[in-house]
């Protein structure tokens, strides 16, 4: 049986965070190292009555596109990322680097190059946020990575990232409604 934390927190972010509706189209953005709550998230998703959709990423691929796409190939927009930047209801983001300093050798130029012809996904995704017709949460999967950024150990990690979420608590939605 996994970590009850790590089922609270999937369990928050699609309940209160994103309060995911029935029929709602909600996209779930992670890594492989973050897959243990992915699937918590997907099934909280179902559960919620929500349609997701998994869009995965990797700092390997990223790194190879960044150091040998073309010029074209940077200026590319996905157009099913874009579709859904245009149409989905919810996103929900989980970070979990397996290496924090991945992407350290790629040039500042080539990242520019990426954000600016990226710069219109990222303009609608914001401009919907702000009329309330796209709702999104981002957060950290505890990963040895972090774990090592923060000086901690990963249990003491997952303890500090679950502590904060109030995901070590029996409800952490009461929690959040208290506090807010």
């Amino acid at each position: 049986m996994g970590d009850i934390r790590q089922k609270r927190l999937a369990k928050l972010l699609v309940n209160y965070s994103t309060s995911v509706k029935k029929g709602d189209w909600v996209g779930i953005l992670g890594d492989m190292n973050s897959m243990p709550i992915l699937r918590d998230i997907y099934e909280a998703v179902i559960d919620a009555g929500g349609n997701p959709t998994l869009i995965m990423n990797d700092a390997y691929m990223s790194r190879y596109f960044l150091r040998n796409a073309s010029e074209e190939q940077i200026e590319w927009i996905d157009p099913t990322m874009k579709h859904y930047i245009e149409e989905a209801d919810v996103y929900i983001r989980v970070g979990s680097p397996e290496n924090t300093r991945a992407m350290t050798s790629i040039s500042g130029k080539r990242m520019q190059q990426l954000r600016a012809a990226q710069s219109k996904i990222l303009t609608t995704r914001l401009e919907r946020a702000a009329r309330d017709e796209f709702r999104w949460v981002g957060t950290l999967f505890p990963s040895e990575a972090n774990a090592q950024e923060a000086n901690m150990s990963l249990e003491e990690y997952e303890d500090f990232v679950y502590g904060a979420c109030f995901c070590d608590k029996d409800d952490p939605e009461a929690e959040w409604r208290n506090l807010s």
